[in-house]
């Protein structure tokens, strides 16, 4: 019995204080079309790590997604962050995971990363391809945790 209790502890993820997904019903992504996310942080000494994930259609024709990130603090402090999420792997199939025929990909922004402040924290998504929409794409999430390691 206590080997049980030991094990279930040991094996607990743990839980994230955002897991938000927004949707685009039309399957395309508006280049003007920031996509915003909300936290409120109640400990802003735990070190967090920041995911972004897009979900795409079986199809899509882009091998990657260049994205800019807004992070803005409940005291005006703004981080701008530029990452590229791939949706290929090496042998040219798509990266990710399936669910059907739509691919999710999932790239850390921020990783081992203090808020700082308590309250509550804004965070922007915007696509940086040069197309006005960017069809194919599902939805754009954001997942915030505390890092394995405090």
């Amino acid at each position: 019995m206590l080997l049980l209790v030991l094990l279930s502890c040991g094996c607990r993820q743990k839980q994230p204080i955002l897991e938000e997904t927004v949707s685009f019903p039309n399957h395309a992504w508006n280049r003007f079309n920031k996509v915003p996310f909300q936290v409120t942080v109640r400990n802003p000494e735990t070190y967090y790590d920041i995911l972004l994930r897009v979900s795409f259609m079986d199809g899509f024709p882009y091998d990657e997604i260049p994205v800019n990130t807004v992070l803005k603090g409940p005291d005006g402090q703004v981080n701008v962050m530029r990452k590229v999420l791939g949706t290929r792997n090496a042998d040219g199939g798509y990266a990710g995971t399936v669910f059907g025929d739509v691919w999710t990909v999932e790239k850390a922004v921020h990783t081992h990363r203090k808020f700082g402040k308590e309250g509550v924290h804004t965070m922007e998504v915007e696509h940086l391809t040069q197309y006005f929409d960017l069809d194919g794409i599902v939805s754009v999430g954001c997942v915030i945790v505390p890092s394995k390691e405090q």
